[in-house]
């Protein structure tokens, strides 16, 4: 009886494909045979355009504008414009990359021949004095030659080791062990409390995304998606990218520029693998609700992750010495992870940070694991698959020279240098503050006078003017996008006596010389470029200056600029380092002639 049955559906279901063919052929009666295949033939890449749209994660609207400008750049007379414009935004970057390069003189081969020490320290200093951002180095200036010969000696000790091999290099192993476990202690970790120590704070937020993502997909979501303020830093969307997940930004509330709760609440789904919180944030400084959003993600099952890379050797202190801090670490149970920077405010030399999991069945999701590799098992516990065992010995090294008072006293002078700005900056005309700017960070924009006057030549100082200005006056500041102001990251060096004064007597020349110049109107490079990131609604266009701008990183200076004199011999060295003899002019000439018939064949 069943097979009967059976029989009867596959027969109607004949009967309906043979319904379809009889009224396609109807309707394909009337068309040539070039017709059917263009059609076929269009219908299939329609198919194929429609799978890559909704595989994507924009909406629907962003999609159908970047195929339009796509468009448009594929004609050939905007594809030759644009190409244009990129070759001299080429040359603009790359005259810029190298203006602090008077010598304009490159290392492009190995030397034939050891190099003296004298020659390569001379260099080194040389490059050094190339010059710096003034106070923008995360180290105590009381305390900087002490603790830079200690962890020079340290260095010494372990440059050559690997955490990851602890059976080569076991004291290299318990250091970074016990790295992890004091800032776990300084978070109130439990016992079950662990991680491990990243490359730096955009590795952990990957390792993070990383972790809660297999998480996902041990539970049958192969798509998770992260939800973050739009403040929360932009690691995040390269962890998308790199993952295969989808980031969900939600704007933040105007009024303090804190995460809007009741907002990422109406964006949790049931695809929502991780929630996103900062404490501060890296735009304005301002530090989220964490203990609103801990209670959310503990409501509805879901990760928490805290980013404290910028302030994590901040706002555990804070408490040390007084200072009102909500929550926001191991102590609100909605918080199932926690990163910090140990090479900000923990002055470590080495750019790395520590990664750490309420319990360690987070951190299972995470390591990589390979059984069948030909070379027996391979396994590690972060991106990379060994450690600087250096930077691992020197940041053990400054935990353990500072200490809980020094870094209470080195939060004490970073609060009251960062609020002691926000007041002189609120008291000068024209500028107002962005953000709680109580942490570490001093965001601050223009504002508009009363007085129509005033009103009119206020509107003509652009905040991204005033940063063009101080940054050529040496001070650390940069521009942010929204919204439209500039910040100021408090190290310990600017909060040494007089450094806040000078920068606020920069700040009101800089304001002055502005408003009473004759070029009000007219932007500088950073105006231009911030403007244009509002204005231009191509991203691609900004994307492909962005790749411009990474590729000139490595570039060498320009052929036109480079000195005839001074550049790099066919030997691979600096012919200023070489020893301008008969006999060695001689050699030259003889390699000389000999690159050239190299090359003529």
């Amino acid at each position: 009886m069943p097979d009967e049955e059976h029989h009867l559906t596959f027969r109607v279901f004949l009967d309906y494909l043979d319904d379809f063919r009889i009224l396609a052929n109807s309707k394909c009666s009337g068309l040539e045979s070039w017709q059917i295949v263009s059609y076929a033939i269009s219908f299939c890449f329609f198919i194929a355009w429609f799978r890559r749209q909704t595989r994507s994660t924009d909406p629907i609207q962003t999609q159908i504008r970047k195929s339009i400008f796509a468009l448009l750049r594929s004609l050939p007379w905007v594809r030759k414009r644009i190409e244009s414009d990129l070759a001299r935004a080429q040359i603009e970057i790359e005259e810029e990359i190298h203006q602090f390069d008077q010598m304009r003189e490159f290392y492009k081969f190995l030397p034939e021949r050891c190099m003296d020490s004298e020659d390569i320290l001379a260099d080194a200093r040389r490059y050094a004095m190339m010059g710096e951002r003034r106070y923008m180095q995360h180290y105590d200036p009381q305390t900087k030659q002490d603790d830079m010969q200690l962890t020079a000696k340290l260095f010494d000790l372990f440059s050559h080791t690997d955490p990851h091999r602890s059976d080569a290099f076991p004291g290299v192993r318990k250091m970074e062990a016990e790295i992890l476990k004091m800032t776990c202690a300084m978070f109130h970790g439990g016992k079950e409390s662990c991680g491990v120590v990243a490359g730096g704070g955009t590795e952990a937020l990957l390792l993070a995304c990383l972790a809660y993502r297999n998480r996902s997909r041990a539970r049958g979501e192969y798509r998770g998606e992260i939800i973050a303020p739009s403040t929360a830093h932009p690691a995040l969307d390269k962890a998308a990218a790199f993952f295969d997940m989808t980031i969900i930004r939600v704007p933040v509330n105007e009024e303090d520029d804190k995460a809007n709760v009741a907002a990422m609440k109406r964006a949790i789904c049931t695809k929502t693998c991780m929630i996103i919180a900062s404490a501060p944030n890296h735009i304005t400084g301002t530090v989220d609700p964490i203990e609103k959003l801990a209670k959310l993600a503990q409501k509805y099952h879901i990760p928490l992750h805290v980013d404290c890379t910028l302030g994590g050797f901040v706002l555990p202190f804070m408490e040390y010495c007084d200072y009102s801090v909500p929550a926001f670490d191991f102590r609100l149970p909605g918080v199932t992870s926690i990163s910090a920077d140990l090479h900000r405010y923990g002055q470590c030399p080495g750019r790395l940070s520590v990664l750490m999991y309420r319990e360690p069945v987070y951190l299972r999701h995470q390591f990589f694991t390979n059984s069948e590799w030909p070379g027996g098992y391979y396994a590690t516990p972060t991106l990379s698959g060994g450690r600087d065992g250096g930077s691992v010995a020197t940041a053990w090294a400054t935990m353990l020279r500072k200490g809980r008072d020094g870094y209470m006293n080195a939060c004490q002078r970073i609060i009251e240098g960062t609020r002691q700005l926000a007041y002189r900056l609120e008291n000068l005309e024209n500028i107002e503050l962005k953000g709680s700017a109580d942490v570490c960070i001093v965001a601050f924009g223009t504002t508009s006078s009363s007085d129509s006057e005033h009103n009119k030549n206020n509107n003509n100082i652009d905040i991204y003017n005033i940063v063009d200005r101080m940054v050529a006056k040496g001070w650390h500041v940069d521009p942010l996008l929204s919204p439209i102001a500039a910040r100021v990251p408090i190290t310990l060096s600017m909060c040494e006596d007089g450094i806040i004064d000078a920068f606020i007597d920069d700040l009101r020349e800089t304001i002055d010389l502005l408003r009473k110049s004759g070029d009000l109107a007219k932007n500088g490079k950073t105006a231009s470029m911030y403007h244009m990131l509002q204005k231009v609604s191509d991203k691609n266009l900004i994307d492909e200056l962005s790749l411009l701008r990474l590729s000139a990183h490595y570039s060498i200076p320009p052929p036109a600029e480079r000195r005839s004199l001074r550049t790099l011999s066919v030997e691979g060295r600096k012919l200023s380092q070489m020893g301008q003899t008969a006999e060695m002019s001689k050699k030259l000439e003889e390699l000389r002639k000999g690159f050239a018939l190299t090359a003529e064949k």
